[in-house]
């Protein structure tokens, strides 16, 4: 039996309803349903749809969603701030999420997270307020009547917690560039369980460190008194998002160089943007180091699991077994021809984890491709693998496992999400004339060197 028996995709995947923008979260949309605002997707807006069919608590992202319930409860042995970290689609927006969702509706999640979080650990519906910041959203100015003027995120944290009332009443350190004090903070937390998100942090830094040059070291004094403050007041927990330094962050350098030429009246190149937000990044660490936990909430050990969560209903554990089990006399009968890893434990095992894919096509998408640093890791690997269920199922193709050889070129929009989303479209006329696309019909005699190949030794 092939992966068509064993198997069951999503049926909007199949039918080809599927958005692929469906595997990019988005904070805002989500805290956005929760004021009545916005239309996101139910999978992602919806808290018992989001955890049900929408995600694979990895092992860190149990760890943080346990830190946060407890510190909100008033452990004060919980870490006050969680950095999330990874490259971009290393799953933080969704861990930034699952925390809005649970910090929102408590209890009512518990049969959801029972195998990990105890359900009188978590709040009553309502008893929690949340602060959510998309920091590549949130502006640096705010137009009041015919003057710009400063808009730091203690004015949107103060914003979010009580409105224009409250903001009226913290005004004094609102309206300018100095840090709030402990009393700022006395008067917006109040006592309260708040739970602050901010996703993308970096990003804001940059348009700040840029707007305000001369205030710009502000951002990171707010962060020490916030911190601070947190550390000594239990039922505060922070998690934000702050790619490491090693990190590109060119996926959006295009964008945010655009956003800094707009905000300084001058242009502002790629380079000049990705340095800004290097040095901007570099400043918050040292500061959210002394409080931080770092967590990579995707490793890669856990992409498979991921992968299976998203893309398919079901898959039979048993039907996988058998298979490896397959390839295995498969590639000891031919040990000469191959590498020696293919021969080693390990390998089966994780054929096993990996199914219905064969590791060597994760490898591909999410070790080589991750190297670009405009391929957005499983985001980027989640898209490209939705195309490739799709058209198996739909063309009834069955194999016992899905390969990087069974990518469909002929698909344009699987040829975009490979090359264009990696700025390889140089590799284009390669693909045409050596592999085949749809556009391969126009070449001399019609067809690419590997269909000629097929044709001359159709075994």
């Amino acid at each position: 039996m092939g992966v068509l028996k064993a198997c069951q995709p999503r049926k909007d995947l199949l039918s080809g309803s599927i958005n692929l923008e469906i595997f990019t979260a988005s904070l805002s949309q989500v805290a956005n349903h929760y004021k009545g605002q916005g239309t996101g997707h139910p999978i992602y807006t919806d808290a018992k749809t989001f955890f049900a069919e929408g995600t694979h608590f990895t092992e860190n992202m149990q760890m943080v969603l346990r830190d946060v319930v407890s510190r909100l409860k008033g452990d004060t042995t919980a870490s006050a701030l969680k950095r999330l970290e990874t490259g971009f689609g290393g799953g933080k927006t969704h861990t930034l999420i699952a925390c809005l969702h649970l910090a929102r509706k408590g209890k009512e999640l518990a049969p959801y997270v029972s195998g990990f979080i105890e359900a009188e650990s978590l709040p009553e519906p309502g008893t929690v307020d949340v602060v959510a910041i998309a920091g590549d959203a949130v502006p640096v100015k705010e137009a009041r009547g015919t003057e710009l003027k400063p808009y730091p995120l203690w004015t949107e944290i103060a914003r979010q917690l009580g409105g224009a009332e409250l903001c009226k009443e913290v005004a004094e350190y609102t309206e300018r560039l100095d840090s709030p004090d402990e009393a700022f903070f006395d008067r917006i937390f109040a006592g309260r369980k708040v739970l602050i998100l901010i996703d993308e942090l970096a990003h804001y830094a940059a348009r700040w460190a840029v707007a305000y040059p001369t205030a710009k070291t502000m951002l990171s004094t707010f962060f020490m008194s916030l911190l601070g403050y947190a550390s000594q007041h239990p039922g505060i927990a922070i998690v934000v998002t702050l790619a490491g330094l090693q990190d590109a962050f060119s996926v959006q350098t295009a964008e945010l160089s655009k956003t800094l030429s707009d905000i300084t009246g001058h242009s502002v190149d790629a380079g000049q943007a990705l340095t800004i937000q290097q040095d901007a990044a570099g400043e918050l660490s040292t500061v959210l180091a002394r409080s931080e936990t770092v967590v990579v909430p995707v490793k890669a050990k856990d992409l498979s699991a991921v992968l299976g969560k998203r893309l398919f209903e079901h898959i039979d554990r048993e039907e996988a077994r058998r298979t490896v089990e397959d390839y295995r006399h498969l590639y000891g009968r031919n040990a000469s021809l191959l590498p020696g890893s293919l021969q080693m434990e390990s390998f089966f095992e994780e054929m096993l984890a990996t199914y219905p894919f064969h590791p060597t096509m994760l490898d591909l998408l999410n070790n080589r491709l991750s190297t670009v640093p405009t391929f957005q890791k499983t985001r980027g690997v989640l898209r490209i693998l939705a195309l490739a269920v799709r058209a198996l199922w739909n063309g009834k193709t069955d194999v016992p496992m899905i390969h990087a050889c069974h990518l469909d070129f002929m698909d344009s929009r699987t040829v975009d999400e490979l090359l264009g989303r990696t700025d390889n479209s140089s590799m284009i006329p390669v693909l045409n004339a050596d592999i085949g696309t749809s556009d391969s019909s126009g070449l001399q005699g019609g067809r690419s060197n590997a269909e000629l190949a097929d044709r001359a030794n159709p075994h």
